[in-house]
């Protein structure tokens, strides 16, 4: 079922509202949130962690992670975990398939029975993954977010499985945000209550890289580098060309490896690839740089990347050169950070980037800028959308 406006406004229905109004008593926490993240629990701050940081001040947050079908004989369960403050609950299934029609029942029977034990009526079902509506669907949320990411957003060649549960989850949802401001255009159309939220970035994390002192060393290399997924949407042969042309440099990459081979990196003597980090270490791994990249392919995918990591950089003090895709140009065309299409380009861009950090009136700049996004402003811009909806629905917090 491909997924168009019309395929929207068949399927999108205002929830029935009992007209009933009660009050809700909480003590320390204001919420509970039950959010269902796409893959398994990983330590990479994505959106979810970065956003649900700031919630845990009032509210207690258990991660959903994607279920995990095991062949080997044992009783189904979720198996909890912690992390950083956090509960992870990961559905283990031992008695059926995964392709079992059963098999959702069963999940989500594991999660009402976990909610019970905890004593837990009142909650906010928060959705990273469409499909995680297969087995949550006939639970009892106050309210219910779609948190639309782009990356995750199916596409025309999504199968009907994922179209189906993302439209799905397009009508049940009480609120919807989106990180692409394209993607918030569409579904306004088809939904009252959808609101544009930029991914966010937090600030004091890598502002702790202004702190690090380090001796000046007149004979060091140039240190260029980039964080984050590597995968399709980069371009690696670029990097690869940037690198031959400035065999003087030194690029160093670190992030998880997605449908790119590590031997990519090999062509050349002067990529230094860190493999997969945790995001704690962000600052400390970019620490001897000069200069970081973000070299996007520019197709039609670069339609929808997030300028998120360019905010991060600065934030550590780092200037950035970018190939010029759609969401960082308005910080292109405020002089933040610089744009380059070629392999000469990168260079003239980066050597021009480097000299940016000696510079008082870019710095104040920019500055001014990251005032803006920040993912405690963020949160309380959701905090306030909730408390909203949730007096709408006749629901008031003491």
């Amino acid at each position: 079922m491909p997924l168009t406006d019309k395929t929207l406004s068949d399927l999108v229905a205002k929830r029935p509202i009992n007209g009933n109004t009660f009050q809700v008593k909480t003590e320390k926490k204001q919420y509970n949130i039950i959010c269902f993240i796409d893959g398994k629990w990983n330590y990479v701050f994505q959106r979810s962690l970065k956003l649900f940081h700031n919630a845990l001040e009032k509210n207690t947050v258990y991660f959903i992670a994607e279920p995990e079908f095991k062949k080997t004989p044992g009783k189904d369960r979720l198996k909890i975990s912690t992390s950083d403050n956090y509960l992870i609950l990961t559905p283990c299934i031992h008695s059926i398939r995964k392709n079992d029609e059963n098999a959702n029942k069963i999940i989500e029977e594991l999660i009402r029975e976990e909610l019970r034990k905890k004593e837990i009526t009142f909650y906010i079902s928060w959705y990273y993954a469409p499909s995680a509506i297969n087995y949550s669907r006939n639970l009892d949320p106050k309210v219910i977010i779609y948190d639309c990411i782009d990356e995750n957003f199916p596409g025309a060649d999504s199968n009907d499985s994922e179209l189906i549960c993302n439209n799905d989850l397009i009508e049940i949802s009480d609120i919807i945000f989106t990180t692409g401001k394209s993607r918030f255009d569409h579904l306004k159309a088809f939904h009252k209550n959808v609101h544009y939220l930029p991914d966010c970035y937090d600030k004091e994390h890598f502002s702790s890289l202004r702190n690090l002192k380090f001796p000046d060393d007149p004979l060091k290399k140039m240190h260029i580098g980039f964080l984050g997924i590597i995968d399709e949407k980069i371009d690696i042969a670029l990097l690869i060309k940037l690198a031959k042309l400035k065999s003087d440099w030194e690029f160093v990459i670190a992030g998880p490896l997605i449908n790119v081979a590590f031997k990519e990196f090999s062509k050349v003597n002067n990529i230094t690839y860190l493999g997969d980090r945790i995001y704690i270490q962000f600052p400390h791994l970019m620490k001897n740089w000069d200069a970081a990249i973000l070299p996007f392919k520019m197709d039609k995918n670069s339609e929808h990347i997030s300028s998120i990591r360019a905010m991060e950089y600065l934030s550590g003090g780092m200037p950035v050169v970018s190939t010029p895709f759609k969401d960082i140009l308005c910080l292109a065309d405020k002089n933040i950070v610089l744009t380059a299409n070629t392999p000469e380009d990168f260079v003239a861009a980066i050597e021009e980037s480097v000299k940016l950090k000696k510079d008082p009136e870019w710095k104040l700049k920019v500055e001014k800028f990251l005032k803006k996004g920040s993912c405690r402003n963020t949160w309380d811009e959701i905090e306030e959308i909730i408390n909203k909806k949730l007096k709408d629905l006749g629901v008031y917090l003491q």
